[in-house]
C-alpha cells in the first residue's frame, strides 16, 4: 500500500515531468534567431536629426545605418518610429511606421 508521502512524491514528479514535456522541452529545442534575420520586423526610432534617404536609426539601443524602403516616405525627423523591412550588408532598410499609421 502507498502511504501519503509516497503519493505526494509521485504527484510532484508527474507534475514536474508534465511541465517539462509541455513547456520547457519545446523552448529548449527552439533554435535562437541571430544575425540579420533577427532584425527584420524590429521596431525603433530615427536617431539622426533628419533621415532623407539615408541616416541613422536606433534599434534596441544600437545605432544602425539605415535607408528608406520607399524614397517617397521621407524625410523623417529624429524620434519618428520605424520598422525594419530588410538588411543589405550593414544597412537596414526601414519603413516609417508612424507616418503610415497616421495616413490610414
Amino acid at each position: 500500500m502507498v502511504d501519503l508521502a509516497e503519493a505526494l512524491l509521485i504527484l510532484i514528479f508527474v507534475g514536474v515531468a508534465t511541465f517539462y514535456a509541455w513547456y520547457a522541452f519545446p523552448v529548449i529545442r527552439k533554435k535562437p534567431v541571430t544575425g540579420a534575420e533577427s532584425l527584420v520586423g524590429a521596431k525603433g526610432f530615427v536617431y539622426s536629426e533628419r533621415l532623407d534617404s539615408e541616416g541613422e536609426v536606433s534599434i534596441d539601443g544600437v545605432i544602425w545605418r539605415a535607408c528608406l524602403a520607399e524614397a517617397t516616405a521621407g524625410p523623417l525627423k529624429r524620434g519618428d518610429a520605424v520598422t525594419v523591412k530588410g538588411v543589405e550588408d550593414l544597412t537596414l532598410i526601414i519603413d516609417a511606421t508612424a507616418k503610415l499609421a497616421g495616413t490610414s
